[in-house]
């Protein structure tokens, strides 16, 4: 359920954005319809190579691939226990020209051929070529956006479920506990501008590998970047749709919670002496007790 309401989501914006360059000038009066000669189906391909164009224009194959990196890391998360040789071999089998030709048929059945011609036109104007130009790191930014956005209501809604007694508070965390929160939530900042950047040099999206890769390219400090840093040892295994870093306590009889962080952006923590997963419980967005830079104000939640 939570897959589809992310698809449908991205679609929602897919379309709007195309109906932000359409409200520039709609042309007035309702659309015509014939009876089909060879005329019309001359003047139809016309519209089915002017739909395709303007697909092109605004880069909805970029849509596609993140609508499809969306469903992935929601199903990962999902199915953690599935392997990842699973979805390798799933994505490479997705056929995106099905997907491509249902937009092109909705793109025809929303807009006549002279409707089109003004979006071409629109697309093709100093505003229209900058819409473009940023659309890609607009979308991601959207995203991102609505995550920390969501994060918020998560932190608010959890304090008012637990202020009438639904779930139990979270432990009060020690200075040391913090401090890996705190390294884990910079992790989840270097990945996206690893990913974003093309920082891995081979022109293809990927989160990086390990940690190595995220000092090599300036993004976190030398001593996380070794795999230790306080009280807790790193251990950060990324790939090209997912990433995750898990934070042992370095005692083996250390008394301190473990936590992982995974490609959602979620902190969750294990008990003590417990391995977490992506499944554990949740450290729900930006506690009252870091400030916007992840730092420490005060203890609990």
């Amino acid at each position: 359920m939570r897959i589809r309401r992310v698809l449908v989501g991205l679609a929602i914006a897919a379309w709007l954005h195309v109906a932000v360059a359409y409200s520039q000038g709609r042309p007035k009066g309702p659309m015509q319809h014939a009876t089909p000669t060879d005329t019309q189906d001359r003047e139809a391909d016309s519209k089915k190579a002017k739909v395709k164009k303007l697909m092109d224009l605004t880069n909805q194959k970029e849509v596609i691939s993140t609508l499809l990196h969306e469903f992935l890391m929601l199903s990962q998360k999902d199915g953690e226990d599935i392997p990842a040789g699973f979805w390798k071999k799933f994505m490479e089998e997705v056929d995106t020209g099905q997907i491509e030709e249902s937009w092109r048929q909705i793109y025809g059945l929303h807009f006549n051929e002279e409707e089109i011609d003004e979006i071409l036109k629109f697309f093709k104007s100093p505003a229209g070529k900058k819409v473009r130009a940023e659309q890609r790191k607009l979308l991601h930014s959207l995203i991102w956006g609505g995550k920390i956005w969501a994060q918020k209501l998560a932190v608010r809604a959890r304090t008012q479920m637990q202020e009438q007694g639904y779930v139990p508070k979270l432990p009060a965390f020690t200075d040391e506990e913090i401090d890996a929160i705190r390294s884990l939530r910079d992790l989840t900042r270097a990945q996206a501008i690893f990913r974003e950047g093309h920082k891995d040099k081979d022109g293809v999206l990927a989160f990086a590998p390990n940690l190595s890769q995220l000092k090599l390219s300036r993004l976190i400090d030398e001593e996380l970047a070794e795999g230790a840093k306080g009280a807790y040892t790193f251990t950060l295994v990324g790939g090209r749709y997912d990433w995750r870093c898990v934070a042992m306590p370095a005692g083996v009889t250390s008394d301190l919670h473990s936590f992982i962080i995974c490609a959602d952006g979620e902190v969750r923590f294990a008990s003590k002496g417990r391995i977490p997963g992506c499944k554990s419980e949740v450290i729900p967005g930006q506690p009252d007790w870091m400030d916007r830079k992840g730092r420490r104000k005060r203890r609990g939640f």
